[in-house]
């Protein structure tokens, strides 16, 4: 019995099987240990879109590079579903200076915050670029309040979104909520203000608050209601 299993194995052994069929077999076996290897590698890191573009580009010219990406699209497709390409991180505000050093920076939400003649003033300073601090399409949202028997704005700009907050019916005073999305709004628009001043002064430019006949913009205005 133990001679018929030998002779069994014996000729199932690679030994049995063609030089072709075992390099084959080896080549295969190789390149699933290296894919293994890749995988598990780029899961604890995984590689930015910015590290796939340069590692395709080096050393091709652009020809050879759009070639290059045509041809791997499918694989860097999966390696994005698989979370083993991802986006690169953030660029922080600090960096994003430091990488234009030629340019007036401003902040998008700054940018909204600004009234029609600072932004002129901005916009004649000097080439300028914008760090996204906001999302595509977002702005920066105020809102409107009674105070006593008038309105007021927590914050001012040319390109911001207003809501009217409106008190619950039969009620003398705004809800926790609400007054919490007001000090926030406020908070917020005076630290933005303080940083626009900054930025200003640094340039040389006047800002509304800081002008003899300008509108003060670092404290809410009073408007007229909104129906």
């Amino acid at each position: 019995m133990k001679q018929q299993e030998d002779q069994v194995r014996s000729a199932n052994s690679l030994s049995h099987k063609s030089q072709s069929d075992i390099s084959q077999f080896m080549a295969e076996k190789n390149r699933f240990d290296e894919e293994n290897e890749m995988i598990e590698r780029l899961k604890s890191n995984p590689m930015t879109e910015s590290q796939v573009q340069e590692m395709v580009k080096r050393g091709r010219t652009p020809g050879e590079s759009a070639e290059a990406f045509l041809r791997l699209r499918s694989v860097f497709d999966q390696l994005r579903v698989d979370d083993l390409i991802v986006p690169d991180p953030p660029v922080s505000f600090a960096q994003f200076v430091k990488e234009y050093p030629d340019h007036n920076i401003i902040k998008s939400s700054w940018l909204q915050q600004l009234s029609i003649s600072e932004y002129s003033q901005f916009r004649s300073a000097g080439a300028f670029k914008v760090f996204q601090d906001l999302s595509d399409g977002e702005k920066v949202l105020h809102y409107q309040y009674l105070q006593g028997s008038l309105w007021k704005k927590t914050g001012d700009g040319m390109n911001i979104k207003v809501m009217t907050l409106n008190m619950p019916e039969f009620n003398s005073d705004y809800t926790p909520d609400q007054k919490s999305l007001i000090a926030n709004a406020e908070s917020r628009y005076r630290k933005d203000r303080n940083d626009i001043n900054t930025l200003f002064n640094k340039l040389g430019l006047i800002t509304d608050e800081n002008s003899s006949t300008g509108a003060s913009l670092s404290t809410p205005r009073h408007v007229a209601r909104i129906g």
